[in-house]
C-alpha cells in the first residue's frame, strides 16, 4: 500500500507542512486518492522513504517525537508494539486522538525539551523535521538521547544548511536555516551516541516539484493528477543529484 494510504479510512484529514495547513472532510474522491496515491506530500514521502528503509529490527517501544499529523505512528502501528507520540501543538493532538483507530498509540501534548518519560525506555525514536523548529535544540536532542535505550535507534531528518534554506528558513517558521553533519555529530558526541548513517537528500529539482505540489494542495483533483508525475520527477532528481541538497538524514545508535 502507498505510504499514508491509511488516511482513506479517516472521516477528517489534516495535512500540514512548512507552508501547508489543510483540514478537510474525506469524501469518496479523496478517500480513493489516499487509497491509490497515499499521502500527496512530496517532501514527506522523500523523508519517509529513507526512514522506512532504515528501521531497526527491534521496535518494541517507539517515540514519535513531534508527530505532526501522526502519519509515522499510523503507518508503523501494526509492526511496533507500543508507540508514544508527542507534539507541542494542541490542535494536532486533538485531531489525532479523534481519528486514530489504534489502541497501541498514546498521543499526548508534550514539550520535546521537557520529556516526562523515564531514562532508556525507547527502542526507536523518530524525529523528522522537528529540531529546526526548537530554539533550544541541544536540550531537545539531550532529552531524546536520555530516553533512548541501550542499543536503540534514533532516526532524525533536518533541513541541510544550504544556501536555499538560509534564504527561506524564516518563511517556514524555522529558528535556524539548517544543519550540517558536523552539527549533529557534535550533539552525538556530547550524548555518547554514534552516527551509523547520514545522507543528504531533497535536491534543488526535487524542491521545485515540491513547490508545485504545494501550489495545488487546495485543488484535490489537480493534486491527485499531478502527484505521481511530480513525485517520480523528485525521485529521479534524487538519484541523479540534480542541484544542491536541502535535507539531511541520520541514523544514530546508542551503544549497548
Amino acid at each position: 500500500m502507498p505510504f499514508g494510504s491509511i488516511f482513506h479510512t479517516f472521516d477528517q484529514v489534516l495535512i500540514t507542512g512548512d507552508v501547508i495547513h489543510l483540514t478537510f472532510k474525506n469524501n469518496s474522491l479523496t478517500r480513493l486518492g489516499f487509497k491509490v496515491l497515499g499521502i500527496p506530500h512530496i517532501g514527506l514521502r522523500l523523508r519517509a522513504k529513507k526512514i522506512k528503509k532504515n528501521l531497526p529490527l527491534k521496535m518494541g517501544r517507539m517515540l514519535d517525537a513531534g508527530f505532526g499529523t501522526g502519519v509515522y505512528s499510523f503507518v508503523l502501528a501494526n509492526i511496533v508494539k507500543k508507540i508514544e507520540a508527542i507534539d507541542i501543538d494542541k490542535e494536532k493532538v486533538d485531531y489525532v486522538k479523534k481519528v486514530s483507530p489504534f489502541n497501541n498509540i498514546n498521543f499526548q501534548r508534550m514539550d520535546l525539551t521537557k520529556l516526562t518519560f523515564e531514562d532508556s525506555c525507547f527502542d526507536l525514536i523518530i524525529c523528522s523535521d522537528v529540531l529546526e523548529l526548537i530554539k533550544n535544540d541541544d536540550v531537545a536532542f539531550n532529552e531524546l538521547a536520555r530516553v533512548l535505550s541501550r542499543g536503540g535507534t534514533l532516526i532524525i531528518t533536518v533541513p541541510y544548511g544550504s544556501d536555499r534554506n538560509k534564504r527561506y528558513y524564516k518563511e517556514y517558521g524555522h529558528v535556524r536555516p539548517g544543519y550540517t553533519k558536523r552539527d549533529i555529530q557534535d550533539l552525538c558526541i556530547e550524548n555518547n551516541l554514534t552516527i551509523v548513517k547520514s545522507e543528504v537528500y531533497s535536491y534543488d529539482t526535487a524542491e521545485k516539484t515540491l513547490a508545485i505540489n504545494y501550489k495545488y494542495v487546495n485543488n484535490k483533483v489537480l493534486l491527485g493528477l499531478l502527484f505521481y508525475p511530480l513525485y517520480i520527477t523528485a525521485i529521479i532528481s534524487e538519484l541523479l543529484h540534480l542541484g544542491n541538497p536541502n535535507g539531511i538524514f541520520f541514523k544514530i545508535l546508542k551503544e549497548k
